[in-house]
């Protein structure tokens, strides 16, 4: 495999302060690579560095200088500009024609919703429309390599959902994206490789993948136990795990509507229901496999 980009005995350093050292990193072309650890232990101050935001106290990172980088930072600054305005520039720089960037403008509000708010200056919006903005912004030109820096901050389940499809999309077309985020459930979803920092080394983790993504979560009152040999039998793919005086179900986003209302058609009590992408979702059922 290509390996695309790569650092040599990098080491970083704020005054008396290390935040790590001796990093030999090898990122290879059309991977997604995550980057876990703490908070403070020198995760953004990484994809800094690799933007060359951040000069490094010691080492290099190696890369073809004709390589083109996108970069999405965890705070997005509060200018005067307004969404539109922003985008619309950008949009220039990255070289693209006026209806080829308004096509991917209208695309891209729809998709994170947020149409209603182009005109609004960005120093008025909240931190998770300003990530999606700074999202945007990233998706509309070509990248060689892709910096997300806690792309989903502040975000809700439905961007969320949708951020994962554009970034597969991008996996499809061998971009290189290096994503810094504390979400497992993303790390799950796109991570093909995990550099971890644990007392200021980065090493690799090993990371077990688990495939709930179109999955619907369904708490429900008791034990519906007729219509579970129904659903298994007719549906496989149904997983079911009993807990006390609930039954937690997971089921495809495409089965959920059917399963809902015979459920309800039943009397049974519906006391949740929403899409997997909780982080308590990925532990839920972590831990269940774990124990197996």
């Amino acid at each position: 495999m290509e390996v695309i980009l790569r650092t040599e005995d990098l080491s970083i350093r704020f005054g008396n302060h290390l935040l790590f050292s001796n990093a030999n990193l090898m990122f290879e072309k059309g991977k997604t690579i995550a980057l876990i650890g703490p908070n403070g232990t020198g995760k953004s101050t990484l994809l800094k560095i690799i933007a060359g935001i951040v000069k490094p106290t010691k080492g290099y990172v190696i890369y073809d200088p004709n390589l083109k980088f996108n970069y999405v930072p965890d705070r997005f600054p509060k200018l005067n500009l307004n969404m539109e305005e922003l985008l619309t520039n950008m949009a220039v720089l990255d070289g693209l024609e006026k209806e080829e960037s308004q096509k991917k403008l209208e695309y891209y509000y729809d998709l994170f919703q947020v149409k209603e708010m182009i005109h609004t200056p960005l120093k008025y919006l909240s931190k998770g429309t300003l990530q999606k903005v700074s999202v945007i912004q990233a998706l509309m030109g070509k990248s060689d390599i892709l910096l997300l820096d806690e792309p989903l901050s502040g975000q809700d389940i439905v961007s969320e959902r949708n951020f994962i499809k554009e970034i597969t999309k991008l996996q499809k077309k061998d971009t290189t994206i290096l994503l810094c985020c504390h979400e497992p459930y993303l790390i799950d979803q796109l991570a093909d490789k995990v550099y971890e920092i644990k007392g200021q080394l980065w090493k690799e983790k090993k990371t077990e993948l688990l495939d709930y993504a179109d999955n619907t979560v369904v708490t429900v009152s008791g034990y519906p136990e007729n219509l579970l040999k129904e659903w298994l039998i007719s549906n496989g793919s149904i997983k079911v795990f009993k807990e006390l005086d609930k039954t937690i179900l997971f089921c495809s986003s495409t089965d959920t509507q059917r399963i809902l209302l015979q459920l309800l058609e039943d009397k049974y009590e519906i006391t949740d229901c929403h899409m997997f992408g909780r982080e308590e979702d990925y532990i839920y059922v972590k831990s269940i496999h774990e124990s197996r």
